[in-house]
């Protein structure tokens, strides 16, 4: 798939542990992402979001909970075993 539909960003980022992601980061992290995105939410554009979480210092999503982030969003372009 070559974009993740925005319908679909939450319940991927609800698959990040709660206890690293709390629900106001999940509604930042979905506010970056219609930022970077037009319809869906491509490689790229998660890349630059991610990049731009791990150098906010005042988003209070620490660099670890960022590369969570980025492996969940990213797994989903990754080929399903069927």
């Amino acid at each position: 798939m070559s974009t993740i539909p925005q319908s679909h960003l939450d319940d991927l980022l609800r698959k990040v542990d709660s206890s690293k992601l709390k629900d106001s980061h999940r509604q930042y992290i979905k506010g970056l992402f219609d930022q970077h995105a037009s319809g869906g939410i491509s490689k790229e554009e998660i890349k630059k979001g991610i990049y731009q979480l791990k150098n906010d210092v005042h988003d209070n999503i620490d660099r670890h909970t960022a590369e969570k982030v980025e492996k969940a969003l990213l797994a989903h372009f990754e080929p399903k075993d069927d």
